[in-house]
């Protein structure tokens, strides 16, 4: 978990390493609004896996003979225990290769 963890901070940092390589490309005027565009992309990027990608992608897929998950909407059975569960850590991960693509 513990290198599930890195990996995903350094793919967070990969957003910002874009968000940098697109401030530097446009004038100095407009970097703001590039800042914050690739803020709010992250954003709804995240609260959208949270609320419907880790559950198509992830959920039980047994009544749709595999097509799309139907289980984990809303993050459902994410946080089961006080312990960090193998598939809290595949959100995380996952919601950042999601919110970076």
């Amino acid at each position: 978990r513990v290198l599930e963890l890195q990996s995903s901070s350094q793919i967070f940092f990969m957003q910002a390493g874009f968000a940098l390589v697109e401030a530097g490309s446009c004038r100095s005027k407009n970097v703001l609004s590039i800042l914050m565009k690739n803020l709010v992309d992250f954003l709804v990027a995240v609260v959208l896996w949270y609320t419907l990608g880790f559950a198509l992608g992830f959920g039980n897929a047994v009544p749709t003979n595999g097509l799309f998950g139907t289980t984990h909407f809303l993050g459902s059975g994410l946080l089961r225990d006080t312990a960090v569960s193998d598939e809290l850590s595949t959100w995380h991960i996952q919601s950042m290769f999601c919110a970076t693509a």
